[in-house]
């Protein structure tokens, strides 16, 4: 990812995430209200933390292609899935996705998947919305979410 210079992403790490400091204002602003712990690094190789998620950002209409891409590109040490609104996240395959934060509250909760209802609307969800008894996609839902 790093030889490609116009590509904005986050790094997501136990102790904070991650952008460059010379990412665009808007984006900053954005990611800042989804990670509270947002820092600007001038060197993503300098970063002394735990890495667990990337999270990528791109015309909508370069998505399908890049997410194929990486499929093959990664071929199973991450895995991409959109999340909406110009963004593609890669996640590591069954540890860093919404059904498995949902199972770890099942388990200390002593329920089952059959006491779970999940709402969703693109990939990130995927997981969650099959674990779930009950589950629902949004009008504006991604195609294979539906």
């Amino acid at each position: 990812m790093l030889k490609y210079k116009q590509l904005n992403f986050v790094a997501c790490g136990l102790q904070s995430a991650y952008v460059s400091e010379n990412a665009p204002e808007a984006l900053v602003t954005l990611m800042a209200k989804h990670y509270h712990r947002l820092k600007p690094v001038k060197d993503y190789q300098e970063i002394d933390d735990v890495l667990f998620k990337f999270s990528l950002n791109l015309p909508d209409e370069q998505i399908p292609l890049v997410i194929d891409k990486l499929h093959v590109t990664l071929d199973g040490i991450m895995k991409p899935v959109t999340s909406g609104f110009g963004f593609i996240d890669l996640i590591i395959p069954g540890l860093h996705n919404k059904a498995n934060g949902i199972s770890r509250l099942l388990k200390r909760w002593d329920l089952s998947p059959q006491n779970v209802v999940a709402i969703g609307d693109s990939g990130n969800g995927a997981e969650m919305l099959k674990m779930a008894r009950y589950s629902f996609a949004m009008d504006n839902a991604a195609e294979n979410i539906k």
